[in-house]
């Protein structure tokens, strides 16, 4: 008898438990103070001005001189629509804006990200660190 009392107070209190959860776990369900969804991929560009997915429409760029079988995280830059200024989105780090110098050529005091053959590298102190590949 005492069983049949136990297993319904026991589910009752489980139930209970679980009432106290949110749906912010629910894609989409969370905005940032731009208004951006993080959970759907969204990051307010400067550039830009507006939420973006840098994978939409941004340049990809992979590790330099590594094994192409190897995981890696992209790194993505867009460029504004006047092309003065480019926006570099590193993930787990605030993303750089660098300035236009020249023709194909972006540029902050360490980073410069460039075009050479057709391909984008972003270059850390003289150093490529990130390139295109295509």
């Amino acid at each position: 008898m005492k069983l049949y009392v136990l297993l319904p107070l026991a589910a009752l209190f489980f139930a209970a438990c679980q009432n106290g959860k949110t749906g912010s776990s629910v894609v989409g369900n969370d905005r940032d103070s731009q208004g951006c969804i993080p959970s759907a991929g969204y990051q307010w560009s400067v550039v830009q001005q507006k939420c973006v997915r840098p994978w939409e429409g941004g340049v990809k760029m992979l590790l330099a001189n590594a094994p192409s079988d190897q995981q890696e995280k992209a790194v993505y830059a867009l460029i504004d629509p006047s092309k003065q200024k480019a926006e570099i989105f590193i993930p787990e780090t605030e993303n750089m804006i660098l300035d236009r110098v020249a023709n194909f050529l972006y540029s902050n005091e360490e980073y410069q990200f460039i075009e050479e053959a057709h391909c984008w590298s972003l270059v850390h102190n003289g150093q490529k660190v990130y390139e295109e590949r295509k």
